[in-house]
Formats: C-alpha cells, sequence, structure tokens
C-alpha cells in the first residue's frame, strides 16, 4: 500500500499527469451538459419525425428566430405561405371536381353544403359554390360535344366556336389542322366512320386545352389564396404590423375602399409571380408602390402637395422683393405678403393675375 501511494504521490509531481487529471475532470463536468443537448436534439428530432409540414415550417422558423437569422427566417415564412395556399387550393379542386362529379350524375342542381372525403365530412365552403357550378357545365359541355362528334360526325357549336377563338390549336399540330380542314371541307369525301374520329379527335383537343389553362389558373389562383391570407393575417395583427412610409398597413388594410383593396392585392400577386418566395416586406413595399401610380387619390395628393411647394417658393420670393424694394422687415414683408395670397373671394382676382397658384 505505502509503494502504491509513492508512486500515486510521484504522478501527481508530473505536468503531464496533472494535466490528464485536469482534462478527464473537465470532461466528466461537461458531460451532464451535453446528455443534456443531445436528450434535446433527440427530441426536436423527434417532434420534426412526427410533425406536419406546416409544423416543421414553425420549427425551423423558430430556430432560424432564435438564431437571429432574421432574413432566412423571412425567407421561410414566405415559403410556408405559398406552401399553405398550394396546399389550400389543391383541397378547393379536389371538392370542387367531386361535388360536381357527383352533381353531374345525380342530375341535382344545388350545391350541397357538406362533402365526404376519405370517410370524413367536410363543409364546402360558400366561396367554391360559383366555381362547382361551373364545374357541372363544363362537364356537361364535354359530354354534349363528344355526343356531336360520335353521332353526328361534326363539332359541336361550342368546339367549333372554341377552336375559331383559340387558333393555335390548329396551329401547333399539323394532323389537328388537317383534319379539321377535312371535316369542314363539303366536298371532302370523308367516310361516316372518318368524320367521327375527326371530330371526336377535335373535341378532345378542345377538353385538353381547357383543361391546361385550368392547371395555369390554379397556379394564380394559388397566390390569391396566398395574398388574401396575408391581408387577413395583417389585419389581424393590428399594430404589430409593419410600416409602410410612415402608414400602418393594418390601417390601411382596413380603412382602404373596395377597388384600392383590390388594386393592392393585384400588386401582390403579380410580385409574388415574379418573385414566388417573396418575404411579406417585399410584397408589401412592391403592391404600395405599384399602387400609388394608380390610385386618383394618391395622384391628387401629389398634385396638392406639389402646389403647397410651389406656393410657399412664391410667397418666399415675394418677401424677398419687399424686403428689398420697399425696405421692410422680414414680418413686414410676411404680413404684406400673406395680405396679397389669401385666396379669399376679395383677393382671388388678385391672386390669378399674379400668376400664383391657388
Amino acid at each position: 500500500m505505502a509503494k502504491f501511494s509513492q508512486t500515486f504521490l510521484q504522478g501527481l509531481l508530473q505536468p503531464s499527469y496533472q494535466q490528464g487529471l485536469f482534462t478527464a475532470a473537465q470532461k466528466a463536468g461537461q458531460l451532464p451538459g451535453q446528455l443534456q443537448q443531445q436528450k434535446a436534439q433527440q427530441q426536436q428530432m423527434q417532434a420534426m419525425a412526427s410533425a406536419t409540414p406546416e409544423q416543421r415550417f414553425d420549427i425551423a422558423i423558430a430556430q432560424l428566430t432564435k438564431a437571429g437569422k432574421l432574413s432566412e427566417a423571412a425567407k421561410l415564412t414566405a415559403q410556408k405561405a405559398k406552401y399553405v395556399a398550394e396546399q389550400q387550393v389543391r383541397v378547393d379542386d379536389q371538392i370542387t371536381s367531386l361535388v360536381a362529379n357527383q352533381m353531374f350524375a345525380t342530375g341535382a342542381s344545388d350545391v350541397p353544403a357538406t362533402v365526404t372525403i376519405n370517410e370524413r365530412e367536410i363543409a364546402i365552403p360558400s366561396y367554391l359554390r360559383s366555381e362547382i357550378l361551373e364545374e357541372v357545365n363544363s362537364i356537361q359541355t364535354n359530354k354534349d360535344s363528344r355526343e356531336v362528334a360520335m353521332t353526328e360526325g361534326t363539332l359541336s357549336s361550342f368546339s367549333e366556336e372554341y377552336i375559331k377563338n383559340n387558333p393555335y390549336l390548329l396551329e401547333n399540330d399539323d394532323v389537328l389542322n388537317a383534319q379539321y380542314n377535312r371535316l369542314t371541307d363539303p366536298n371532302s369525301g370523308m367516310l361516316r366512320t372518318e368524320r367521327k374520329n375527326a371530330a371526336l379527335a377535335l373535341t378532345k383537343a378542345v377538353e385538353a386545352d381547357r383543361a391546361a389553362k385550368k392547371t395555369a389558373l390554379t397556379g394564380e389562383k394559388a397566390l390569391g389564396v396566398q395574398v388574401e391570407a396575408l391581408v387577413e393575417d395583417i389585419k389581424t395583427r393590428g399594430s404589430n404590423t409593419p410600416f409602410w412610409k410612415g402608414n400602418d398597413m393594418a390601417d390601411f388594410l382596413s380603412d382602404a375602399e373596395d377597388d384600392e383593396l383590390d388594386l393592392f392585392k393585384k400588386q401582390a400577386v403579380l410580385k409574388l409571380q415574379q418573385d414566388p418566395s417573396a418575404t411579406e416586406a417585399e410584397i408589401i413595399n412592391y403592391a404600395m408602390t405599384g399602387m400609388r401610380e394608380q390610385i386618383p387619390g394618391e395622384t391628387q395628393s401629389r398634385a396638392i402637395r406639389e402646389n403647397m411647394r410651389i406656393r410657399a417658393a412664391m410667397f418666399e420670393e415675394i418677401v424677398d422683393d419687399l424686403m428689398k424694394e420697399m425696405g421692410m422687415s422680414r414680418e413686414q414683408a410676411e404680413a404684406e405678403a400673406r395680405r396679397q395670397t389669401d385666396p379669399s373671394p376679395a383677393n382671388i382676382n388678385a391672386i390669378l393675375g399674379a400668376g400664383l397658384p391657388m
């Protein structure tokens, strides 16, 4: 035992041995913190794994905000808004298609209050009712056009009109163009079967083009939904919303006239078409800047401000002239200038005659 104690004490006197003990003690002291950090990371990973896409966005945004990366957090917030809007439009399209097909199959003319999707009963939003009725009409139109093509070997009046209004359908497809020319030529000598096949091919081309346009509109609808959500969010947040050149956006959007609000939304959609990941601040700046040039009230305000600037310059010029030519003091000259430029009924002609702006 004495020999071991001697060896141990000698080791303590060695710098390298002392450093080793210090490092070991330091690591032991750090261990609880490391374990706690690992546990927090595991919990975070579990939360991300079980979270919905929207919740994942929220978690990532919170992390960036906590780290002080506000610009990146704003960009990710914009991406979340885009995702939420696109998801909403997809759901709306699914509801519209399902309900319209059900109504067409049953011959119903009234849009139901609810629809069942994946064993879940979902309330049909009121804003979808007109779209659903339009979709029912579209389904009926396609059915009628196909029946005309198959039974009569000609184009329906709808298909004929659609092709005339959208000439690119034939310009971009030589086969369809040839079929159309033969089908509409009374001297083509086409057999009945040929006429039916040509009419059906053209009818299907019209259907496909209408479907493609509808798909393209889906993207625009998503941008519209995103802007609507932005506007409502700004209104809800109230005084916590951004200011734009001294204007509280919550107050502006709450008090704006319908035409002003529509113009703001259109400008916001334009910004998102140019930059789908634009932040809230970028959207607001683009929309407000764009609409200022188009709102008559803003144009009038600018004219008034310019008028006031000119009048102030003219007033100062009169004061200077009175001081120089009449030997008046500054106070006397200002009083006389105000008397001369007062836009009262008694002095209005004098002002007009002097060429002073009203």
